[in-house]
């Protein structure tokens, strides 16, 4: 299922990009005749696999990669991991939000869920509470709740409390 999510959220972003520039093509120039840029780890990509991307309000690209958070700001990149940052405890990160605050969400495989106030990076684990420290998927709900799909099963973080769905409440494997 998450592939097919991952696939679906790829192909609207390609469209959200290209509907948008195509706004600003000449129409008496081909596609071929524009520049696009590619960029890789020679250009200071952590890794070559992106999970998610995420653009906040400052206009920065998020991406979630398997070694780490990275920003961009249209010319370098900025890396965020356990190399720079005690409270990750999982490079790998899946997923990316922004919550009610505007704060940054991660969720991460096997390091549970981070919180970025663009000052700390704030953890929150099974130790904590959370179902299981794999995250696959994050989102936010109307009400400000984050809910986390998980490895051991649908956690819900709302005003710092968490509350868990399992297979032990009905949810399939």
């Amino acid at each position: 299922m998450k592939h097919g999510r991952w696939q679906w959220k790829t192909l609207i972003a390609c469209c959200l990009l290209l509907a948008k520039s195509a706004d600003a093509l000449s129409p008496d120039r081909l596609l071929s005749q524009y520049l696009y840029d590619r960029f890789s780890r020679e250009d200071g990509l952590p890794a070559d696999v992106i999970w998610d991307i995420l653009q906040d309000d400052d206009g920065y690209l998020w991406l979630a990669t398997q070694n780490g958070l990275v920003r961009f700001d249209g010319v370098r990149f900025v890396t965020f991991n356990n190399q720079n940052w005690p409270a990750f405890r999982s490079n790998d990160i899946r997923a990316l939000c922004i919550d009610d605050n505007g704060n940054l969400v991660l969720g991460t495989y096997g390091g549970g869920m981070l919180r970025f106030d663009r000052e700390r990076f704030t953890a929150v684990t099974s130790d904590d509470g959370l179902a299981h420290d794999v995250i696959y998927d994050l989102t936010t709900a109307q009400d400000g709740a984050i809910w986390l799909a998980t490895g051991g099963g649908v956690s819900r973080w709302h005003e710092g409390r968490i509350s868990n769905w399992t297979t032990a409440d009905g949810l399939p494997s």
